[in-house]
C-alpha cells in the first residue's frame, strides 16, 4: 500500500531536480514537508474505508489542514489551499468520473505543487517558459499512470476505468514510458534542459514499473548528490544567499526572546538566557559551516 510519504519523497526529489536544475532555486524544508502532507491528505484518505468522522481519518485530515495552512501562508499561493481541502474531501467520490483522465488530472495538480508553487512563493516569473512545465506535467502524468498499474484489480472492482484498466498491463507500461520519454524530449528542447530531472523521472518510473521502489529511490538520491557535487559552488552559493531571510528572522527573534527572558523571575531568567544563547551559538555554527563549505567548493575549482 502506498502512503503519503512514499509518494511525497520521490516528488520532492523531482522538485529538487527541476527547481535547482532549471531555476537555480532551492527547495526549502517546508515545501518538502508539504509534498508529503498533500500526498497524505489525498492518497491516505483515499485508502481509508471508514466513515468521515472515524478516528482513522485524523492523520490525513491533519495533513490536509497543514498543507492548506502552508499554501494560505503566502498570498501568492493562498488560492491553492481550497484545492487541497477539496481534493482531500472529494478525490475518492470523484474518481469514477475522473478515471479516464485521472493521470493527467493528477499530473496537472502536482505540476502546480512541484513546479509553480515554489516559484510563486519565491516571487519568480512563472510564464517565461512553457516547455519545462509541460515536460514536468508529462512526466508526472506518466508516473501517476504507472502507479495506477498496481491498482488495476481494485479499480476494476470499484468501476474506476483508468487508462491502466482500459489499455491492459503491457500497453499501459509502454504508455507510461512514452509519456516520460516525451517529457525528456520537451525538456531537451527547452531553453533550460535539466538532465537531472529527466534522470530522476526515469529512475522513478523504473522503480514503479518493476516494483523496486527502494533501489529506485537510492538511485535518485545518488543522482541528486552527484549533481550537487558537480555544481558544488553554485549550490553553496544558493545556500548562503537563501539564508538572508533566516538570518534576519533569527536576529529579531533572538532580541525579542532576550528581552522576554530578562523579564522572568529568578532562576528562570538565567535558564532562559542560557538556552537562548546556546541556540544562537548553534545557529552561528551552522552559518560558519555553510561558509566553510562554500570556501572548499571554490578552492576545488582552482
Amino acid at each position: 500500500m502506498r502512503t503519503g510519504a512514499l509518494i511525497g519523497i520521490p516528488l520532492t526529489l523531482l522538485q529538487v531536480g527541476v527547481q535547482v536544475g532549471v531555476h537555480h532555486h532551492l527547495v526549502d524544508p517546508a515545501a518538502a514537508l508539504n509534498n508529503v502532507a498533500v500526498a497524505c491528505a489525498v492518497y491516505d484518505a483515499d485508502r481509508i474505508d471508514a466513515p468521515w468522522n472515524a478516528r482513522a481519518r485524523l492523520p490525513s485530515r491533519l495533513a490536509a489542514i497543514a498543507s492548506a495552512a502552508y499554501y494560505a501562508s503566502d498570498p501568492a499561493t493562498a488560492w491553492v489551499a481550497p484545492a487541497v481541502v477539496a481534493l482531500h474531501a472529494g478525490y475518492t467520490p470523484c474518481k469514477p468520473l475522473l478515471a479516464p483522465a485521472k493521470p493527467f488530472v493528477v499530473g496537472a495538480f502536482w505540476t502546480l505543487a512541484v513546479y509553480y508553487a515554489p516559484l510563486l512563493r519565491a516571487h519568480l516569473p512563472v510564464l517565461d517558459d512553457v516547455l519545462v512545465p509541460a515536460s514536468v506535467f508529462l512526466s508526472l502524468s506518466g508516473l501517476s499512470h504507472a502507479l495506477d498499474l498496481a491498482d488495476v484489480e481494485e479499480d476494476v472492482a470499484a468501476g474506476v476505468r483508468t487508462p491502466a484498466v482500459l489499455l491492459g498491463e503491457e500497453a499501459a507500461a509502454m504508455y507510461a514510458l512514452a509519456l516520460v520519454l516525451a517529457s525528456s524530449l520537451l525538456h531537451t528542447l527547452s531553453p533550460s534542459p535539466c538532465p537531472l530531472y529527466d534522470a530522476l523521472s526515469l529512475a522513478a518510473l523504473g522503480g514503479v514499473l518493476t516494483g523496486r521502489t527502494a533501489p529506485a529511490a537510492a538511485v535518485g538520491v545518488a543522482l541528486a548528490l552527484a549533481s550537487a557535487r558537480a555544481h558544488d559552488v553554485e549550490l553553496a552559493s544558493y545556500l548562503l544567499r537563501g539564508s538572508d531571510g533566516v538570518h534576519e528572522w533569527a536576529i529579531v527573534a533572538a532580541t525579542d526572546a532576550a528581552e522576554a527572558a530578562l523579564r522572568l523571575p529568578p532562576p528562570y531568567d538565567r535558564v532562559a538566557v542560557d538556552s537562548l544563547f546556546h541556540a544562537v551559538r548553534s545557529g552561528d555554527a551552522g552559518g560558519s559551516w555553510a561558509l566553510q563549505a562554500f570556501e572548499k567548493a571554490v578552492r576545488r575549482r582552482l
